[in-house]
């Protein structure tokens, strides 16, 4: 089952940019999510449920955002496959990064 947040994937982030990095790189992330969500919200056609879906999911990958990453990947192999039907998948890819940020955003409190 994947995870919200795997800290082995953390830990691999902060050994690779360093550790006085790993605050900063994680407040992008954050506000990326945020970022992510709106765009989520306004996008209307399939090409950019599959654009949006592929920037997350790279996103995701890269911090250890495992289950945001999976989501995302369905979503756009679907958009990729014309299937109308991923705007069904939306409401719970909107819900997905706000749990993922908010998760992200915890583990950032708890580095202070």
């Amino acid at each position: 089952m994947a995870v919200i947040l795997n800290e082995n994937a953390i830990r691999n982030l902060a050994s690779d940019a360093g550790e006085d990095l790993l605050g900063e790189l994680i407040t992008v992330f954050i506000d990326e999510m945020g970022y992510r969500k709106t765009q989520v919200e306004e996008a209307c056609l399939l090409y950019q449920y599959q654009e949006l879906a592929h920037s997350i999911k790279g996103s995701a990958l890269t911090f250890g955002a495992e289950a945001l990453a999976e989501l995302a990947e369905a979503i756009e192999r679907r958009a990729k496959g014309g299937d109308d039907l991923v705007k069904e998948q939306l409401p719970e890819l909107v819900a997905c990064l706000i749990e993922t940020r908010d998760r992200y955003q915890s583990y950032l409190d708890s580095l202070d």
